[in-house]
């Protein structure tokens, strides 16, 4: 991230323009426009860049206002901002410039987005309770249709069959000959990009990318069928 000295030197040469990395705001503005600003900086920022939101200069000329206070600004908002779900990683820097203090928070890419201004809850028993992280992206992975079948077999400990077509499953190579036919196996975990599958003939452990992995039934024995392709199929 951004040292001091590095926001310094932007200072310095009046580098705060607005832009999709960056937000001036004067000392004062609500807290709540504080984590809103930062969440969308989570869920927008590319990969390898980091977005500043820059406290104490006026919003539309960039002149150093200054804050009254550094610490209470630093306390006030790493209150609401770890509110944030998941937790964003951020960092605080009170910056001294001109005689006047001005805090800049520097927030880079996530690899945890979406991110949201507040919990996501579930009910638990009788009580509503905080989502754990696996929970919470449980809750937005079940978006995907696939992936909602997949963990729906997950969570319940159904057998599924798993086979590789022209293709031997976990080898990431396809398989010359006919239809490679597959071995019964429960969904160990899954996510957006792959599921992995726990073997119940060998108890041995191997994953799939999720494109190439297709859900169908067998009606004859009465469970789900995962079809697996090849890469590049």
């Amino acid at each position: 991230m951004a040292t001091q000295a590095q926001l310094l030197e932007m200072l310095r040469l009046g580098q705060t323009k607005e832009s999709s990395l960056a937000e001036r705001k004067p000392d004062g503005f609500k807290d709540r426009e504080a984590r809103k600003v930062v969440v969308a900086f989570s869920n927008s920022t590319p990969e390898g860049q980091e977005a500043i939101l820059w406290i104490g200069l006026d919003d539309k000329t960039g002149q150093v206002k200054g804050v009254a206070s550094a610490e209470a600004i630093q306390s006030k908002y790493a209150k609401v901002l770890d509110e944030c779900y998941p937790r964003i990683n951020y960092q605080m820097h009170a910056l001294e410039f001109e005689g006047k203090t001005v805090v800049a928070v520097v927030v880079p890419a996530s690899n945890k987005r979406p991110h949201f201004a507040g919990g996501a809850y579930i009910r638990e028993g009788s009580r509503c309770v905080l989502a754990s992280e696996r929970l919470y992206e449980e809750l937005v992975i079940s978006k995907s249709d696939k992936v909602r079948e997949l963990t729906k077999y997950r969570t319940s400990g159904v057998h599924v069959a798993v086979r590789g077509i022209n293709y031997r499953l976990g080898s990431n190579k396809p398989f010359t000959g006919q239809n490679y036919e597959g071995m019964d196996c429960v969904i160990d975990n899954c996510d957006a990009f792959r599921v992995r599958f726990y073997r119940l003939d060998t108890n041995a452990y191997f994953t799939e990318e999720l494109p190439r992995v297709s859900i169908s039934y067998d009606d004859q024995r009465n469970m789900p069928v995962i079809n697996v392709i090849a890469p590049g199929s």
